[in-house]
């Protein structure tokens, strides 16, 4: 079974690379088709399993509960090696957690999920897509921007989350910070 599943996605895979090596494709083709697959082939895949699925149904929270702890267990451990291995500050040791803990959910987990057990799974790997991109891109953009940015304190750099421990955080201190006057004053900040 595996190699029914698998063999067709690395014979793509391959195929893609071989095509590279041989020069049948040139780097501007490359960049193009990357960014086709990326930005347009991939989020429209998303979409439309999301639209066509029950999502009450597939919902469930201890399914996610139990790949998230996995998830974030493994970027705690990347963390822990690189803190005591290596001494890396904050900045360095955010994005160790963040290569250890990212799948390649989209890209590769998709459709051999899809090929090894039917429509019926592709919910769950989209809201797995969905859910940790969100909580572990937030965690590690915020312990980048704590190593670099604001001396070191983990806390601090929670404002830049929508869900930070300052109310109006994504208000008024990130608009200030990364918004333009105009956007400011449409928005009614000051």
């Amino acid at each position: 079974m595996i190699w029914t599943v698998s063999l067709p996605i690395f014979a793509l895979i391959f195929s893609g690379y071989g095509a590279g090596r041989l020069r049948l494709l040139n780097e501007p083709a490359i960049v193009g088709l990357n960014g086709f697959v990326f930005y347009f082939a991939l989020p429209a895949l998303l979409f439309i399993k999301m639209a066509e699925a029950p999502l009450l149904e597939a919902w469930d929270w201890r399914f996610l509960a139990g790949y998230l702890t996995g998830g974030f267990a493994v970027f705690a451990l990347a963390m822990l090696f690189g803190r005591t291995l290596f001494g890396h500050g904050l900045a360095i040791l955010g994005l160790q957690g963040l290569a250890a803990a990212w799948p390649n959910v989209g890209y590769m987990g998709l459709p051999l999920v899809i090929t090894a057990f039917g429509e019926k799974a592709t919910l769950p790997a989209v809201l797995i897509i969905v859910f940790d991109a969100l909580a572990t891109l937030s965690i590690a953009i915020a312990l980048i921007e704590a190593g670099l940015g604001r001396g070191g304190r983990f806390r601090d750099s929670l404002s830049i989350l929508p869900w930070g421990p300052s109310e109006t955080c994504w208000g008024r201190r990130h608009c200030r910070a990364h918004c333009s006057p105009w956007e400011l004053r449409s928005w009614g900040a000051r």
